[in-house]
């Protein structure tokens, strides 16, 4: 596994919880 590919699945991971956020900001905003 190469670094790329561990920063690109830290990239993925981050921007689905970016998005659940912006879904669902009631709940994003207690888990911050």
């Amino acid at each position: 596994m190469s670094e790329g590919d561990e920063i690109e699945r830290c990239l993925e991971s981050f921007l689905l919880r970016v998005l659940l956020h912006i879904e669902e900001p009631s709940r994003g905003e207690s888990h911050l």
